[in-house]
């Protein structure tokens, strides 16, 4: 099972996309902390963090540009 339950419906924001991009995110958490474990001075815990952090510079990019559409201001939402 993932971590968390990506397909839980009180993780959904009701916009597909987003939603998508939570639970990439949550997948690429759940391989970090297993199991197994990915152990902290592997490369392969150097390439899931690295992925992690341009998908969710990515992710909240998306989420402001959706809240500006919305009309709303960051510090609103």
């Amino acid at each position: 099972m993932p971590f968390p339950d990506t397909h839980d419906a009180a993780l959904l924001v009701g916009i597909p996309a987003v939603d998508n991009e939570h639970a990439e995110l949550m997948s690429e958490i759940g391989r970090l902390i297993g199991p197994p474990a990915v152990p902290l001075d592997s490369e392969r815990f150097s390439e899931v963090i690295s992925r992690l952090g341009r998908k969710l510079a990515e992710h909240f990019e998306h989420e402001e540009a959706i809240i500006a559409r919305c009309g709303l201001r960051a510090d609103e939402a």
